[in-house]
């Protein structure tokens, strides 16, 4: 599961963005897998973000959008924005799921980009 909750980015907190022009996918440097939206489980679990992937498919496409100064991230398979669910505890806290249909204070993302030719390696870190 990914969730917000690092003070400072490493490892876990990596990801290569890729995009075919249309959509973007998200590649984890930690385990290689590409991050899907899990719109097949319910309840508070519906919509979570894990890098699980071994190939991009609808669960794995993406949208990235500005929303002021912040970055938004919205799954293309159900029209939604990934949320940072900052109201959770335990181990579901900071999970980051695709569930927002407006964009709010736990919508907005800073997307920390290094420009390397044809893909991005960056880092995802929660505003707010």
């Amino acid at each position: 599961m990914l969730r917000a909750r690092a003070s400072s980015p490493g490892p876990w907190e990596t990801f290569r963005i890729c995009t075919d022009g249309t959509a973007h996918w998200f590649n984890s440097q930690a385990n290689g897998k590409y991050v899907s939206a899990e719109l097949g489980r319910t309840g508070t679990d519906h919509g979570m973000l894990r890098a699980r992937a071994s190939s991009v498919g609808p669960w794995e496409r993406f949208e990235i959008g500005r929303y002021g100064n912040y970055d938004t991230i919205k799954s293309l398979a159900n029209n939604r924005y990934v949320s940072a669910e900052r109201g959770y505890g335990g181990v579901r806290a900071g999970m980051l799921r695709a569930r927002a249909t407006t964009v709010g204070p736990w919508e907005k993302f800073s997307l920390i980009c290094r420009d390397i030719p044809c893909e991005l390696p960056s880092l995802i870190r929660m505003e707010g």
